[in-house]
Parts: C-alpha cells; sequence; structure tokens
C-alpha cells in the first residue's frame, strides 16, 4: 500500500511544482531603425536628422517615421510622443525610449553606439556632412523602468 499512496501523493502534486517551476523567459525585444541620415551643414549652421522607427512587437505594432533639426536634447516622435530619442553630442550613440505596452508606464531603453567611418557611412555631400546607415539598425532594449 505505501508504494501505492506514495504514487498518489506524487501526482497530486504534479500541478503545484508546474507553478512553482519558472516560466521561459520572453525573448528581447528588439526596435528597428532604417533610412537613419543625420546631416551636419556647418555654413548653414543647421542639422537634420530622420529615420523610420520600427517596433514589431504584436501587442504594440508601431512605424513612425521620425525627423528633427537638431541634436541637443531629447527628441520625440509619434502621435502620442510614442518614442524618445537621443544622438549623444559627439554622434558616437544613439539612445531610444518607448512603452512596453499602450497602458503601461514601463518605459524600455535601448542604445546602441554609431560606429561612424569616414569614407563607408560618413561622407562630405555638398548640403554638408553626412552620416547615414544603409542597413536596418537593430536597438536591444537593455532596460525597463517605471
Amino acid at each position: 500500500m505505501a508504494p501505492t499512496l506514495a504514487f498518489l501523493v506524487s501526482l497530486l502534486s504534479l500541478p503545484l511544482l508546474s507553478h512553482a517551476l519558472p516560466t521561459t523567459p520572453a525573448l528581447p525585444k528588439t526596435w528597428t531603425l532604417t533610412n537613419f541620415t543625420l546631416i551636419l551643414s556647418p555654413a548653414q549652421n543647421s542639422t537634420s536628422i530622420s529615420f523610420t522607427f520600427t517596433d514589431p512587437s504584436p501587442a504594440f505594432p508601431t512605424i513612425l517615421t521620425c525627423t528633427s533639426n537638431t541634436t541637443l536634447r531629447t527628441q520625440a516622435c509619434g502621435p502620442r510622443r510614442d518614442v524618445l530619442w537621443k544622438v549623444s553630442e559627439d554622434l558616437g550613440e544613439v539612445v531610444l525610449r518607448r512603452q512596453m505596452s499602450l497602458n503601461s508606464t514601463n518605459m524600455g531603453t535601448a542604445r546602441q553606439a554609431t560606429h561612424w567611418v569616414d569614407g563607408v557611412n560618413v561622407t562630405e555631400t555638398g548640403a554638408g556632412r553626412q552620416y547615414a546607415k544603409a542597413e536596418d539598425w537593430l536597438f536591444t532594449v537593455s532596460s525597463v523602468s517605471g
């Protein structure tokens, strides 16, 4: 009788154990910038930045075109300030911030070094010095706060 009782007790405890086991962590959230172009024109004392932001998450999918004429402060794009972004003063980093879901106060942050190289993704044009990323630029969310 004892082995049968032990077997029954172990069967009854399986549902409890399944709730105690850790779940598989979600894959990291990745945002994409495409058509990123930044033009600095010292002669005209102007800056022009544009790119397309894509968040492919099924819960909060978004595609936005973002533009600005400055790198001096954090910018926002989208009808609800959907994406906050900043290019560092030395042009060495781009930082993105975004709500993690529509009604969430949690903000995700993703940052990426720019790796500008003269003659590769930096060129002199009639409009000024152009910094561009021809390929999709992936940004993995590295922190969430809220």
